[in-house]
């Protein structure tokens, strides 16, 4: 019972495209995961740099 090399072919084939889709998978969650880390780091400076500015304005202004 040998498989010809057609059906070997489609075989590699379809567990290829599944490798493929799922690594494909990984470097998108990868992606969003890189995306939403971003926005929260950016989030977190602005933050910070508002409590920054509200600091040296009570200490600008106290005497």
């Amino acid at each position: 019972m040998t498989k010809s090399l057609e059906e070997i072919g489609t075989e590699i084939g379809a567990k290829t495209e599944k490798i493929v889709r799922k690594s494909g998978e990984v470097a998108g969650t990868a992606a969003k995961i890189s995306v939403y880390s971003s926005v929260w780091a950016v989030k977190m400076s602005i933050n910070k740099s508002r409590s920054f500015i509200e600091g040296f304005k009570q200490g600008w202004s106290s005497k």
